[in-house]
Formats: C-alpha cells, sequence, structure tokens
C-alpha cells in the first residue's frame, strides 16, 4: 500500500500545528486534460497540452473535487454539464468537467467524469481533493504534529 506522510513544519522549524491550521492540508498534484480528450488529439496529430501544476487543498467538505475553472478552459476541456452547487458563498452554477489529477512524484492518478469548475483564484490553489478522491484511501490528519498521512 503506498503510503505518503506531508509534514507541514512551521517557520520556527518545530512540529505542531501552526502552518497546517493555517494552510490547511494540500498536496502538489497536475491538473490534466482526460484520458480520452489526449488519446483522440494523439489520434488527430493535434497538440496535447502541458498539465497545470499547483497545491490542492484536501476538503473534506466537498462531495467532488473540484478545479480552478480558469485551468479547464486554458486545458480547453469544454464542460460537459452546469449544476447548481453549493459554495462557501452560497449556491452558484457551476460547470461540470472531465478531468485527471495526478499526484505529483507519487504515481497516482484519478480520474474523473465529474469535476466541478469553481473560482479559486487568491487562494493559492489550483483544485481541491474532494471525497470522490478521498474514498478511494486513508487519511490521517494528525493535527498536533502538523502532519498529514495518506493511502491507497
Amino acid at each position: 500500500m503506498p503510503v505518503v506522510n506531508r509534514i507541514y513544519i512551521p517557520q520556527t522549524g518545530q512540529l505542531g500545528p501552526a502552518t497546517l491550521q493555517t494552510e490547511g492540508a494540500w498536496v502538489e498534484l497536475e491538473v490534466a486534460i482526460p484520458t480520452g480528450l489526449e488519446a483522440y488529439l494523439r489520434q488527430q496529430s493535434l497538440p496535447i497540452p502541458k498539465p497545470t501544476a499547483g497545491r490542492a487543498l484536501i476538503d473534506t467538505g466537498a462531495t467532488f473535487s473540484a478545479i480552478d475553472d480558469s485551468i479547464m478552459r486554458a486545458l480547453g476541456v469544454k464542460p460537459i454539464n452546469v449544476v447548481q452547487g453549493g459554495t462557501a458563498n452560497g449556491p452558484a452554477l457551476q460547470y461540470i468537467y472531465p478531468a485527471r489529477f495526478i499526484f505529483t512524484g507519487l504515481g497516482w492518478t484519478f480520474e474523473f467524469t465529474r469535476a466541478t469548475g469553481v473560482n479559486l483564484t487568491g487562494t493559492g490553489y489550483i483544485a481541491l481533493v474532494g471525497r470522490d478522491v478521498l474514498a478511494l484511501m486513508s487519511l490521517v490528519y494528525n493535527g498536533p504534529l502538523g502532519i498529514v498521512t495518506l493511502a491507497i
């Protein structure tokens, strides 16, 4: 079972909850076009957009994983649906996209037929890892030490 420990070390250099509490639990990942679209582009000898790399917040409050809408548009992925979603700011219309998460350096890839497009501008995050992905792994949130463990 592949396991990763993400240690959030505060500026003091001592283990503790400070960084995990202020930043939240996050992982590095790449947002990529779905494999079906990539195969189609390859077959047509068309350019394949490079994945977008950045931080993704682990969000146990998100039913589905979400991706900054501007990233999906930049990758050229068209929405497959629009839904009325619940956000921290209340109800909002949100696009639904097929997409792929590639966990940087871990070899973990998750394909989505349904990722929600959201506005993450100014948050420092490119995506939210929701319960659809968390349902496929174990998550241990060790707040007192500032460590998060993920295992598949």
